[in-house]
């Protein structure tokens, strides 16, 4: 073989060899966020150095991985400073991750349209891991909404004080069992209303629903977590404190659609688990194996720290459920907030007391 086929031969393979995913730096390669989404190439990450990004309306046009700091999320801030949506991603970006973020700041002014402060439409893959979603004004729509995508897994974040739903969960479709959300480890808290799945059903693992508080006639579902013309399956949560209902399900198709909860504290709620402005409502509340209906005993309600005490009863080992409730375990002493000894209940009582 001559030298010049040699040399022919390396160029066609290195045209044909498939592009290596990189990391881009911000603001070490590209000054600004905007600036990587536009460089990075399919398969990349962004990693973000600690700070504070006060920029709004960004677009993920390709699969890529946005990351920050996954242990402390609040070091790196992506702030739209209430001038519009925080992000969106196109149709065409296929697979996103986002790591390791504090996402803030939207507002509805000056928003042109669409659902949520990160708006994933027709996105194959949305995953979000260690990320604070916080204080963003999404009335009438959400602070993550999800629609006609494949799959959505959120572990290990927390939805804070949203003005609006904190998750909208849309399939984009009529058949719920296409589409499908997964949420393990998750804290709901001072949101208005939690989690809106409609023809995309949800399971929903070791999370914390807390003082939720939407103002009732807003939205035709007005639960903690709702679900229309989808599945709800709620295993390990706690569910308290909420001045709204806990559930509420409507669908056109009674008895194809059902809400499930084992393992589960539910508490303190409004008395009230039928939504109004839905017509046809059927509630349908199948099953709770195993639930409570007790004091969580969080370790200090007041100041916002859901970490349990020694003596709850959604503490792990304190049930047969052994895996204990909630997003977080054991955080501080026994507090003798409840004398009365865990045990389960059956799911018509919880309907009387939610």
């Amino acid at each position: 073989m001559n030298a010049k086929h040699f040399l022919g031969c390396i160029a066609s393979l290195a045209l044909a060899a498939p592009a290596i995913a990189g990391t881009l730096y911000v603001p070490q390669d590209q000054p600004t966020v905007a600036a990587a989404l536009l460089a990075a190439a399919a398969g990349d990450t962004i990693q973000l150095a600690d700070g504070r990004y006060a920029e709004h309306a960004l677009q993920i046009t390709t699969p890529l991985t946005l990351r920050g700091d996954p242990v402390s999320p609040s070091a790196v801030v992506l702030d739209a400073e209430h001038l519009g949506r925080i992000l969106v991603a196109d149709p065409a970006a296929g697979r996103v991750e986002l790591e390791g973020l504090t996402l803030t700041g939207r507002s509805t002014a000056g928003s042109s349209g669409g659902q949520g402060c990160l708006e994933f439409t027709s996105t194959a893959f949305v995953a979000l891991r260690h990320c604070d979603i916080a204080d963003n004004d999404a009335e009438g729509r959400a602070a993550l909404s999800v629609n006609a995508y494949d799959s959505l897994a959120v572990r290990d974040s927390r939805f804070l004080r949203n003005r609006g739903t904190a998750v909208l969960q849309l399939s984009g479709g009529t058949d719920a069992s296409v589409r499908s959300g997964r949420y393990e480890r998750c804290l709901f808290a001072q949101n208005e209303y939690a989690l809106y799945a409609s023809f995309a059903s949800a399971t929903v693992r070791h999370c914390t629903f807390v003082e939720q508080s939407g103002p009732q006639g807003k939205q035709p579902l007005q639960g903690v977590l709702s679900t229309e013309h989808a599945d709800i399956d709620l295993f390990d949560a706690v569910v308290a404190f909420n001045s709204i209902p806990s559930f509420t399900v409507c669908t056109t198709s009674p008895g194809h659609y059902e809400f499930q909860a084992v393992c589960s504290l539910i508490f303190g709620n409004e008395e009230q688990n039928t939504p109004s402005g839905c017509s046809p409502v059927y509630p349908k509340f199948m099953t709770c194996d195993r639930c409570l209906e007790l004091d969580p005993c969080f370790c200090d309600l007041a100041s916002g720290d859901y970490g349990l005490s020694g003596d709850s009863p959604a503490a792990p080992g304190a049930t047969d459920c052994t895996e204990g409730m909630g997003v977080y375990g054991v955080q501080c002493p026994p507090s003798g907030c409840t004398g009365v000894p865990a045990s389960s209940t059956s799911w018509g009582a919880l309907k009387r007391h939610c």
